[in-house]
């Protein structure tokens, strides 16, 4: 897994390239294809996200910041489906990557979780 920080435009620039977003406003939270342009005056937090990276944009103390993990060839992912309940809002389903990693004992724990897919079938537009 590949953490690196970014400045806010690149982040917009690598994300607006995955096909899937999670965005939380301070109006509401949306999950689904990116959309065109982000709300950044009222955004709390987006995950951008694909099969192998997720693109991060969060507030810390006020200020707008931005990371990407990226997995790599060689890392440990254990893949999880989740049926979402609220179809008509959100799709019908989401894929969460738990990256593994192992301590200097080989005591196995979870380094990093991202978002993987989506699925939301014809009311949203998606598969």
């Amino acid at each position: 897994m590949r953490r690196e920080k970014l400045n806010v435009q690149e982040a917009l620039r690598r994300g607006s390239a995955l096909p899937y977003g999670w965005i939380c406003t301070l109006s509401g939270v949306s999950l689904g294809p990116v959309p065109g342009e982000l709300p950044l005056e009222e955004l709390v937090e987006a995950r951008l996200f694909g099969p192998t990276e997720e693109v991060r944009l969060f507030r810390r103390e006020g200020e707008l910041q931005a990371a990407v993990l990226a997995e790599e060839p060689g890392d440990r992912v254990l893949a999880e489906t989740y049926a979402i309940e609220n179809k008509a809002l959100f799709g019908n389903e989401l894929t969460v990557h738990q990256i593994l990693d192992a301590d200097e004992d080989g005591q196995c724990y979870i380094a990093a979780v991202r978002l993987a897919d989506w699925k939301g079938g014809a009311e949203h537009g998606g598969k």
